[in-house]
């Protein structure tokens, strides 16, 4: 992250108007915000929010802004803006996997399970080799309908693309605890402190994005059920 913070700020030394170079920058920020490496999440969110908006200023066209534009808005709770510059990708283009993929990531944490699904199967068809947010937010899907074993299977695969992605181990761990795996539970939990010895899970608990509130109680029970503090 901070390499990619580097060459992206020298990116916009050269040239002023490439409106890429500030959405990777303003991703930097969010990342930074999203998993508690810097001293303000608050800040963070906030200069990433800046970057997103001048990356769509400098190009309206620019799908880059508008996919971390998306994801700011949907950790700030504002659900409905972030699905609409999503859409805003799939209007202009209508074969980009990756836009139906974070599509299902808007949709489930407001509980639609279905849709996100759906709209994840239809990233996948798209392009049949995905990154692995594609099968976390399939799993997360299945996850909010209580579809724990094909959450399971999801997450798994994402897993099998990047072993060492903290999240995944996370999500594996809330889930196999809320299904009375406990032992496996605990095996993951084992892998996230492995990953991040210093995990939190009151840090996790305010980066949710679940509008229901019952489902942030949910999630981080199971945590702590599975011996994560």
């Amino acid at each position: 992250t901070a390499r990619a913070r580097k060459l992206s700020e020298e990116a916009i030394a050269l040239d002023p108007k490439f409106a890429r170079a500030y959405a990777i920058l303003g991703t930097t920020y969010m990342w930074e915000a999203r998993f508690g490496w810097s001293k303000s999440r608050r800040e963070s969110m906030e200069r990433a929010l800046e970057l997103a908006h001048k990356a769509s200023e400098l190009d309206e066209n620019h799908t880059a802004g508008s996919s971390l534009l998306s994801y700011i808005l949907r950790q700030k709770g504002q659900y409905e803006k972030a699905i609409a510059e999503v859409e805003k990708i799939i209007d202009l283009e209508p074969n980009n996997a990756s836009a139906y993929a974070m599509l299902g990531g808007m949709l489930y944490p407001l509980g639609r399970g279905e849709e996100a699904i759906a709209a994840v199967n239809k990233a996948i068809r798209l392009n049949p080799i995905p990154e692995n947010y594609y099968y976390y937010w399939l799993g997360m899907g299945h996850w909010v309908m209580g579809q724990y074993e094909e959450a399971v299977a999801a997450y798994k695969k994402a897993i099998n693309l990047t072993p060492t992605a903290e999240y995944l181990h996370i999500v594996l761990t809330v889930t196999y605890s809320l299904m009375d795996r406990d032992k496996e539970a605990r095996a993951e939990a084992a892998e996230v402190l492995k990953v991040n010895p210093e995990f939190s899970v009151d840090y996790i608990a305010k980066t949710l994005p679940f509008k229901d509130k019952a489902c942030t109680e949910r999630y981080v029970s199971a945590l702590r059920k599975a011996g994560l503090k």
